[in-house]
């Protein structure tokens, strides 16, 4: 079995504010310890409640990565999600944590990935956008799955962490560079996996 680090709650996100519970000296060794944090219980239950409401309607399959998973289309979803994330306090805090600098804004999709046998996506770095710095990946859907792992290695190299998002709300923040990869396995079972997933640029 593949390492599993610990979920904290490094972050909590609300539709009117957000808050810091874990010291940001601790939340960036860790993230430098392991490419990567686990954030419990990062979006609060009025920002997940109105997610709820807006991740519906009609998703496009789309070839990505290696795979193919299902994009919001149109993305009503993610254009909230967008605007939370690139308030100033949320990238001054990646920046803290990742040790990146000029972080602008956050953009990224709502997608998820079926128990269809073809939905997934092979290893990747995400580096085909070059503004790209740091990729945030939350758990928007209710509804339960088996597989659907997002796994981290290093390029060429073994897989060395696996993450499972336990309930929604839950998101993991990963480093990005040329030496780091990740994937998402298959959902084989219940689901769909509903994500919301995206980068900080600058």
């Amino acid at each position: 079995m593949l390492p599993r680090i610990g979920s904290k709650e490094y972050l909590s996100v609300g539709m009117h504010g957000c808050q810091f519970p874990v010291p940001v000296e601790e939340s960036r060794a860790d993230f430098q310890r392991q490419h990567a944090i686990s954030i419990e219980n990062m979006l609060d239950p009025g920002l997940l409640a109105l997610l709820k409401n807006s991740v519906g309607g009609h998703y496009a399959t789309r070839l990505n990565a290696g795979g193919q998973v299902q994009y919001q289309d149109p993305p009503r979803g993610s254009m909230i999600m967008d605007m939370i994330l690139s308030r100033t306090e949320i990238l001054r805090w990646m920046e803290a944590v990742s040790g990146t600098k000029d972080l602008r804004f956050f953009g990224g999709e709502i997608f998820k990935v079926t128990a269809n046998g073809e939905d997934h996506l092979s290893w990747h770095d995400d580096l085909m956008d070059p503004t790209r710095r740091v990729v945030l990946v939350v758990r928007v859907g209710e509804t339960a799955y088996e597989g659907g792992e997002l796994q981290m290695r290093h390029r060429d190299g073994e897989t060395f962490l696996e993450f499972e998002y336990e309930k929604p709300g839950s998101a993991v923040l990963m480093e990005m560079g040329p030496a780091l990869q990740h994937r998402v396995m298959k959902v084989t079972a219940g689901g769909p996996r509903l994500m919301y997933g995206g980068w900080a640029h600058v």
